[in-house]
């Protein structure tokens, strides 16, 4: 809701937001505007069909997109085979050549570089593991000193 302020700075200002609307209609009424009812009337009707249960889209309410893909593929956009072949020249090789050029462009890892990544993923191993038992013994000692778990040596 509005806070009082709202409402007092709203009320000060209402003559000049009335001046604002009587200038916009003005306009609108100069240029020829007129009130849009069909709108309105859309917005009654899909009202009323979902009070109806009905399906808010009908055939005579629904986008005509039956001649779009017509326009869009009219074949213009292909390539020639000669285009394709400049284009994407490892396509057009013998698969053992292609196989070549493929190993030829790829840059491998250097063994440091290996070394380094496999660090890494040990030292956060080591980090998840150190967390997850310590937080493990944490929880169980907590649980077993207020009693929720009995300890290993408690016999009931």
């Amino acid at each position: 809701g509005l806070t009082k302020e709202d409402e007092d700075e709203f009320n000060s200002k209402k003559d000049m937001y009335e001046d604002m609307r009587a200038k916009v209609r003005a306009r609108a009424s100069q240029e020829g505007f007129q009130k849009s009812v069909a709108t309105k009337k859309a917005i009654e009707e899909a009202t009323q069909r979902a009070m109806a249960g009905q399906s808010s889209a009908t055939p005579d309410t629904m986008l005509d997109l039956s001649g779009f893909g017509d326009k869009l593929d009219d074949g213009t956009d292909e390539l020639t085979p000669e285009e394709r072949a400049e284009i994407d020249k490892i396509a057009n090789m013998p698969i053992w050549d292609q196989i070549k050029e493929e190993l030829a462009n790829t840059r491998f890892p250097t063994p440091l570089a290996v070394f380094q990544t496999a660090c890494v993923m040990a030292l956060i191993f080591a980090v998840s593991a150190t967390i997850i038992l310590k937080g493990d013994v944490v929880i169980r000692d907590l649980y077993m000193n207020w009693g929720f778990v009995p300890r290993p040596d408690e016999v009931y």
